[in-house]
């Protein structure tokens, strides 16, 4: 695959877990915890797909539960909420591969390329 359909294949990803961060950020720092909490998540691409994550290392450690916390309050509704802007960007970026595979296919196909 050319390099500039992997890097718009990793920019689609990355601003779904864009719009997931923004959200999830507003709900911990509205209500589950200080600004600064919700500030540390980050959006992390990899060759499995796209996670987010919270970047700021544990400070205290008088809540065990912080992480689940996060998780039930924030993430898992911030994704929910935007399943479908989500499925579309990637149904986006998979048609662009397709489109690439199809083209390489017809060129196969009338013998322009080896």
């Amino acid at each position: 695959m050319p390099p500039e359909i992997r890097k718009d294949l990793r920019e689609a990803l990355r601003e779904s877990g864009e719009r997931v961060r923004k959200d999830s950020e507003t709900k911990t720092s509205g209500v589950l915890a200080s600004p600064k909490s919700g500030a540390g998540y980050r959006v992390v691409v990899r060759a499995r797909g796209v996670n987010v994550e919270q970047s700021l290392r544990k400070t205290t450690g008088l809540r065990p539960d912080w992480g689940k916390a996060q998780m039930r309050r924030s993430l898992i509704p911030s994704l929910e909420e935007n399943e479908q802007h989500i499925v579309g960007d990637a149904l986006k970026a998979t048609g662009q591969i397709e489109d690439f595979f199809e083209l390489q296919a017809r060129w196969r196909g009338s013998g322009l390329l080896l």
